[in-house]
């Protein structure tokens, strides 16, 4: 959590400067940053599918291998092998998606830059820095939210201060 509230930190801070040093590259930051808020929670939800199907699979994973049928056990491993492949896919996707996004971030910020007359190195620097910034938090943001989605998932299978003991003592 300490680092995915870094990265918020760090895509909205620097999304905010670069409005104030160049409106219409930090508008279209803003734009990307208001995409990346609507597909997280799809993204999110599909995450935490795909590891609570990956999870129910390790459960089982003991029972699997104690039958000692070769073709259970393949099967067993070729389904749990897919499931994460399919995080991973996920997680690529949406790492393909936010590096054609950050290119096209850059490429209009450069151009927009130099059709204006008295561009400084300094300022370019500046809002190339800001730009580097707001790129490297969105880069983290899939992985964050992968881990987001495996531990809320993991949470729906562990209940805090419920043991089994506390359940016999109820009775």
């Amino acid at each position: 959590m300490p680092t995915l509230v870094t990265a918020l930190a760090g895509i909205v801070g620097s999304a905010v400067m670069l409005l104030v040093l160049e409106p219409t590259v930090g508008a279209v930051a803003a734009v990307v940053l208001l995409v990346a808020v609507l597909a997280s929670r799809p993204y999110l939800a599909r995450s935490e599918f795909l590891a609570a199907c990956l999870h129910a699979g390790q459960e089982r994973e003991a029972a699997s291998i104690d039958t000692a049928r070769p073709l259970r056990i393949a099967r067993h491993f070729r389904i749990t092998g897919g499931r994460r492949v399919a995080l991973s896919d996920l997680e690529a996707k949406a790492y393909v998606g936010v590096g054609v996004v950050t290119a096209g971030l850059f490429a209009l910020a450069f151009v927009h830059l130099a059709g204006e007359s008295g561009t400084t190195a300094g300022h370019l620097y500046t809002v190339t820095s800001y730009l580097w910034t707001f790129a490297f938090g969105l880069d983290d943001l899939p992985q964050h939210l992968a881990q987001l989605g495996r531990l809320r998932e993991l949470g729906t299978r562990i209940r805090p201060g419920l043991d089994a003991d506390d359940d016999a003592d109820e009775d």
